[in-house]
């Protein structure tokens, strides 16, 4: 079995589109921006403001697309690679991909996922298989799973794997109906914690078996595991999360005491972070955890690529940025979540973890 490492990246966020700008956004207070939401049933249009961006219905599609192909160019010039003289693959992770195309009134097919494979190669005038993995909020980091295990295997050359999710009136209004959304922010393992705020963004990895000048990191393992118990609730005693953690580890051959600090999934809902703040306690003790949601907010099918992105820069800049908006602790909550300020120290392993809808629970290893 090969190795898989990370040779190029691309990235397009509200907190910058370079790994350093991220890590400096990523450091910085979250200020309550302006927000809105408006509907006017009369011409079927939705402007919202949610992310530091105004985006209007009638360049939904566009705008999704945009960012999904400037990202993975991106990651395509990062890396130095070229689509034509190498046996390689997409993988693209999203939850809700075009969707709320369906509200405008168009043919609800052209919303589909099964057109957006389609629609990616003719953005980047290429016949590159595209694969698509639409698994709600782990889309982004099983895209990235799939390719380690297919990348170990030598299937590909390269493989360039990622999330990509525009904000979705029709994901806001789901959590909306769920009580689950905060818009004062996203509080991660907070005592005060209400829910999700909605984020945006795209990241996407060139990932290859062998290990080029400039590598970033090596994924060092994966893990998927299901639930099989509610459609939006994960199971309480959190024993496939952590059945999930286990196995990452046990593929990137690294025990508990290894791994230098957790990204955590860490939504701000009630229910998730008290469940993954127990089975990161139980598995770890007092480990350093960082929660980058309290920022960038929930990017949906592309969290568990934004959590692996928090990943790499805790690698490259060896320093963990604390969780923005975990003012006081859930008492409940026992680790030690990284509050006020980041924290300098020696970081040689991470572990990821991403959960979505469903019980799918993932987690990725990483590390120099």
């Amino acid at each position: 079995m090969g190795k898989v490492y990370i040779t190029g990246i691309g990235i397009r966020s509200k907190l910058g589109n370079t790994l350093s700008d991220f890590w400096h956004g990523i450091n910085q207070d979250w200020i309550q921006e302006k927000q809105s939401l408006m509907i006017h049933h009369h011409k079927k249009e939705i402007v919202a403001d949610m992310t530091s961006h105004t985006m209007y219905e009638e360049n939904y599609e566009e705008y999704f697309l945009n960012m999904c192909y400037e990202a993975i160019v991106s990651a395509i010039h990062n890396a130095k690679i070229s689509l034509t003289n190498q046996e390689g693959c997409i993988i693209l992770g999203t939850g809700m991909g075009m969707s709320d195309e369906c509200l405008k009134g168009v043919n609800v097919a052209d919303a589909f996922m099964s057109q957006l494979a389609c629609k990616i190669q003719k953005r980047l005038q290429t016949k590159v298989k595209v694969i698509i993995i639409a698994n709600a909020c782990c889309a982004g980091a099983q895209s990235i799973a799939y390719a380690y295990d297919l990348l170990r295997v030598h299937r590909y050359d390269f493989i360039i794997a990622g999330g990509v999710e525009a904000f979705s009136y029709i994901t806001y209004c789901g959590f909306k109906r769920l009580n689950a959304i905060d818009n004062t922010g996203c509080k991660p393992f907070d005592t005060n914690r209400k829910g999700i705020y909605v984020g945006d963004g795209a990241v996407f990895y060139v990932l290859r078996s062998t290990n080029m000048d400039g590598s970033y990191c090596q994924i060092l393992g994966q893990a998927v595991t299901s639930d099989a118990y509610h459609t939006v609730a994960p199971k309480p005693d959190g024993s496939h999360i952590s059945r999930a953690i286990s196995q990452a580890l046990q593929k990137a051959k690294k025990q508990q005491h290894d791994i230098d600090v957790i990204v955590a999934h860490g939504t701000g809902t009630r229910l998730n972070d008290r469940i993954e703040g127990h089975v990161i306690y139980e598995l770890f003790g007092n480990i350093d955890v960082t929660a980058p949601k309290g920022k960038i907010g929930h990017t949906g099918g592309a969290s568990g690529a934004f959590g692996l992105l928090t990943a790499l820069c805790a690698l490259e800049f060896q320093c963990i940025p604390y969780i923005v908006n975990l003012n006081e602790q859930d008492e409940t909550i026992k680790f030690k979540g990284r509050m006020y300020r980041k924290k300098h120290k020696t970081i040689n392993n991470v572990l990821v973890n991403c959960f979505a809808f469903g019980g799918t629970n993932t987690v990725l290893v990483c590390g120099l």
